[in-house]
């Protein structure tokens, strides 16, 4: 008898993460609109609900997610044919990296770097995604072609919501403008682009366990 072994993760996972970034981003799209064009909100509903915000509920959302992302590509590293070869190594780098992110969420260690630094965090943060990118490049040929387009898009679409939006922010705080609506609608935009970038990483990797990792049991 023959058994996936992504059976791990339950098939209604992508959906279920689907659905919970709809309704994160619509709540908070609703909450922002009411709060600037019909009625001041108290402020504690507000931070509840606001993805740029910290210690609350989209902020466990993507935390939790990106402790997903690396839990499923350490078990795609661990399923390699050798734990030793370049290929495991640029997985677990990949995993290593998501974890880092998934703590940087709840414990904000790029905010702590750029009060250290006179540049904006997004800075190193695009050198970073630079060389993560030549880091992984072992990854993207070690799975199909459509597979590695979905990892390259995925990654794209987190880089320009977490480095290019966030780096526009930075306008908005030069003038005063953080507490206005066109920069909650900015702010929708940038953690939009990551959760659903991260959905797609998800997505795509268990679909190549699916389609490669298959034990007998």
């Amino acid at each position: 008898m023959q058994r996936k072994v992504a059976s791990a993760y339950p098939a209604y996972l992508v959906p279920l993460l689907v659905m919970c970034i709809t309704l994160l981003l619509l709540l908070d799209a609703a909450i922002t609109y009411w709060h600037y064009e019909v009625s001041a909100l108290h402020g504690l509903l507000r931070d509840q609900f606001n993805v740029d915000h910290e210690r609350n509920l989209p902020t466990w959302f993507s935390s939790v997610q990106l402790l997903t992302a690396a839990h499923v590509a350490n078990r795609i590293r661990r399923d390699l044919p050798t734990e030793r070869s370049l290929t495991a190594a640029s997985w677990f780098c990949l995993s290593a990296g998501l974890l880092f992110m998934s703590m940087d969420e709840v414990c904000g260690f790029h905010e702590t770097l750029n009060s250290f630094t006179r540049g904006e965090w997004t800075l190193y943060g695009a050198g970073v995604a630079g060389f993560a990118a030549v880091l992984l490049v072992p990854v993207l040929l070690s799975v199909s072609v459509t597979t590695a387009l979905m990892f390259v898009v995925a990654g794209g679409m987190f880089v320009a919501g977490a480095v290019g939006v966030e780096h526009q922010s930075a306008w908005f705080a030069e003038f005063n403008l953080l507490d206005t609506l066109e920069y909650r609608k900015q702010t929708l935009l940038e953690e939009g682009l990551e959760m659903i970038s991260v959905t797609l990483f998800i997505y795509a990797a268990i679909r190549h366990l699916r389609q490669t990792q298959v034990v007998t049991g």
